[in-house]
């Protein structure tokens, strides 16, 4: 089923959630509908030995024939038309079986207004709440004509012919009025997920911009925090090369003092020397 609906739905992935369920249900609609019906031509045709332009017969391949071209414009993405596709061919084939029954005073084949109300539910699933009348409105008229042809062959008595249609009216209006507010309450449930999911999407949004932006300052950040990293490493290599700078003056002022020590010592020795030898001087003149 998931390869089935990934082939026909693949237009779909931007659409509204009711156009998404619509499409699903159509596929499904479509595709199990055209198994059973094969299945049942086949029953009419083998097993019951119906020729093949036998009103049922006939009338089943038509309907196949529709949810075939249903399913084609499905894949295209247009639902609506998909949906009066299915609906109008389907209306029309199953009333056609029923006035050529009763033209031909063929009971056998009159219960097949049945299928009238599973079109009616049908109508509300894939279309809007104006299809449900339209539908229901258009089953009961027809309806009134086909008693009316039952009549005139003189198939039914009257009174009978009168209590069913009038059973057949009730019922449709009821389904109905049932389907209209099954479908309303559907439908605005599915606009108040679509809200909640607009919002979903604006505070996805929202947080993602929020996200991009602390990335960027995070970004920034590391840019900024990389720089000052390199500034501090070249203050702290001016400042080695600085205190290298001091250490090597305060050595050489060691030196200049210890070399202005041993300058001051020679002279205080020169300085003793020179009044020793004055002194000798002198008591070498006072001898003379």
């Amino acid at each position: 089923m998931k390869t089935l609906f990934k082939y026909f739905l693949r237009n779909y992935s931007g659409k509204s959630l009711r156009q998404q369920q619509i499409a699903e249900v159509i596929v499904i609609v479509c595709s199990m509908l055209t198994v059973l019906l094969l299945g049942l031509a086949g029953i009419f045709l083998f097993k019951q030995g119906k020729p093949l332009i036998d009103s049922s017969v006939f009338g089943i391949f038509i309907v196949i024939g529709v949810m075939m071209v249903s399913l084609v414009v499905i894949r295209k993405g247009q639902t609506t038309i998909a949906a009066h596709v299915i609906l109008v061919c389907m209306f029309f084939i199953l009333w056609m079986i029923l006035f050529i029954s009763a033209r031909d005073g063929m009971l056998v084949n009159l219960d097949t207004f049945i299928y009238t109300f599973a079109l009616v539910v049908l109508a509300a699933l894939i279309t809007n709440r104006i299809s449900i009348i339209i539908f229901s409105c258009a089953n009961i008229v027809c309806a009134v004509v086909l008693a009316n042809v039952i009549r005139n062959t003189h198939i039914l008595p009257e009174k009978m012919l009168f209590e069913y249609l009038l059973d057949y009216a009730v019922v449709q209006v009821i389904l109905a009025i049932l389907c209209y507010v099954i479908l309303k309450n559907s439908i605005r449930s599915y606009t108040s997920i679509e809200t909640s999911l607009n919002e979903s999407n604006r505070h996805r949004d929202s947080i993602k911009k929020i996200l991009d932006q602390t990335n960027t300052t995070a970004i920034k950040l590391a840019s900024s925090t990389e720089q000052m990293a390199g500034t501090t490493g070249f203050f702290s290599m001016n400042t080695q090369s600085q205190a290298a700078s001091i250490e090597e003056i305060t050595s050489t002022i060691e030196e200049v003092t210890a070399s202005g020590e041993g300058v001051y010592d020679i002279a205080k020795n020169q300085t003793l020397l020179t009044e020793k030898v004055k002194e000798n001087m002198d008591n070498l003149y006072n001898n003379a």
